[in-house]
């Protein structure tokens, strides 16, 4: 039962971030700001 609670709550938070995601690339600067975190994160792992 907790697992299963932990799984749902799991899949609930992907979705919030998703619809975070989507509200914040909806804003003019969003993508780019996407763009130059996922750049620092592969400047860090490189």
């Amino acid at each position: 039962m907790l697992e299963r609670y932990e799984q749902i709550s799991k899949i609930k938070g992907v979705k919030n971030r998703w619809e975070k995601l989507r509200l914040f690339s909806y804003d003019e600067r969003g993508p780019r700001i996407l763009f130059f975190i996922f750049a620092s994160v592969v400047m860090i792992i490189a």
